[in-house]
């Protein structure tokens, strides 16, 4: 169909459920792992997130949007943080939309819900930097943090790491350690062990490679703790004063971004670079990880080395997800659409 046809159709809207039908990890991963082949490249367009922070509320709200060519597409999402809403309303913590637009005429395409797009395209992100930088004989994970997105983690590393046989868990704010445990046991057949604070630097030391996915502000992961060989995908600092990582792990390290740009003001960069180990300028950053998706730059390299993927999000990403549920959705024929404009 023409482009004034495809506006005529209307707007595809896509609640939660609709959103979560459409978006597997498997083909969420390789779309991720393309959009960041093209960032790399300098095919994108990628602002500068807007970040609005709510400290009184333990809350933030970012605007990020993206344009990818090769899909045509446009995405703008409103994503919040607000860190308490499980615990007090028993509702999630990260609501958001996302409006998608013909990278051609501009014309909206659909609008949906973002959060489960958030929570997959990050774990796909998590699943890439584990891809090209972790051993891929590793066997052992740690956790930091067990919400939502400590769960897709999981699941995304299930799919690049056929070898993983064990997975530590902790929360540090309270016990939901113990709830992930059980749950994603049953999800992926893995043993699943909670640990509480006086283990956490054992289970560190042990993992082949550690995440980190809670909004932090002070470092939670120290250098001693983590053993040659380790890879980490460093996924909660991803805002202005954010830190799980001790610095000098950053130091020591194979340091690896999504967006130089992006790490250094909102990832664990930051606080490496205020410490003096690393640059504005990008000194002391090994790549871009679409840098060595791109075979421009090599990954892991031996089994010593510690490699880390500092990963802030991008409405790349966003997008590249976006796409797959849109097309996905208009392909089944289920797709409920409004008229806002006709031409």
């Amino acid at each position: 169909m023409n482009k004034k046809e495809q506006i005529n159709q209307g707007v595809v809207l896509l609640d939660a459920q609709a959103v979560r039908e459409h978006l597997p990890m498997a083909d969420c991963i390789p779309a991720v792992e393309g959009a960041y082949r093209q960032f790399s490249r300098g095919e994108t367009i990628l602002p500068p997130i807007v970040n609005m922070e709510l400290r009184d509320r333990n809350a933030e709200l970012d605007v990020k949007t993206g344009f990818i060519p090769g899909c045509d597409k446009i995405g703008v999402k409103v994503a919040s943080g607000f860190y308490d809403n499980e615990k007090k309303y028993g509702i999630p913590s990260w609501p958001s939309i996302l409006m998608l637009a013909d990278g051609s005429t501009g014309f909206p395409l659909a609008v949906m819900d973002g959060g489960y797009i958030t929570t997959v395209r990050t774990g796909a992100a998590g699943a890439v930097g584990a891809k090209y930088l972790a051993r891929p004989e590793s066997e052992t994970v740690f956790i930091l943090g067990a919400g939502n997105q400590a769960r897709i983690q999981l699941i995304g590393l299930t799919h690049v790491l056929k070898n993983l046989r064990k997975v530590y868990v902790h929360s540090p704010t309270d016990d939901g350690h113990f709830a992930y445990a059980e749950e994603m046991w049953k999800k992926t057949g893995l043993e699943i062990v909670p640990v509480e604070k006086e283990q956490v630097r054992t289970a560190v030391f042990e993992a082949d490679v550690i995440v980190t996915v809670t909004p932090s502000r002070e470092a939670r992961i120290l250098r001693e703790w983590v053993s040659p060989g380790t890879h980490i995908n460093a996924i909660g600092s991803d805002g202005p004063g954010k830190q799980e990582l001790d610095p000098q792990i950053l130091r020591d390290a194979k340091v690896v971004a999504d967006s130089f740009r992006q790490t250094s003001k909102l990832g664990e960069c930051q606080h490496a670079i205020r410490a003096g180990y690393m640059g504005e300028d990008g000194e002391g950053l090994f790549a871009e990880i679409g840098e060595i998706i791109d075979g421009a730059k090599p990954g892991r390299e031996n089994d010593r080395e510690i490699t880390v993927f500092d990963a802030t999000g991008m409405a790349v990403l966003d997008v590249a997800a976006a796409s797959i549920v849109y097309d996905l959705s208009c392909q089944d024929g289920q797709t409920k659409r409004f008229q806002m404009v006709r031409v």
